[in-house]
């Protein structure tokens, strides 16, 4: 009984030890490898300033194309939207009498 207690005293032992040197393997990788991660970020953000105005365009047409889709899906609220504008302008008319 007492073996198998120190054989896992022993395994938590050796797995401490484990995940200390997996720590400090991975903090070196860390800062070894962190200037060409840094050198990575600023290629990807010159790529994305090469590519904004096709960004901007492709937006753009994306809004018009989608745009009129959405004017054309609105388009049967049309008369009721005429009607509270048409209601806002009169309520607003007769609201100052006194105005020529």
């Amino acid at each position: 009984m007492l073996g198998l207690l120190v054989s896992a005293v022993a395994g938590v032992f050796v797995l401490a030890v484990l995940g200390l040197v997996g720590a400090v393997i991975s903090l070196v990788f860390g800062l070894v490898l962190l200037p060409f991660k840094l050198l990575g970020f600023a290629f990807r953000g010159a790529a994305v300033l090469l590519a904004l105005p096709l960004i901007a365009v492709f937006g753009f047409v994306a809004f018009l194309i989608f745009g009129v889709g959405a004017l054309i899906f609105c388009l049967p609220a049309l008369p009721i939207v005429a009607l509270v504008l048409a209601l806002v302008w009169l309520f607003r008319r007769r609201a100052n009498p006194l105005r020529v």
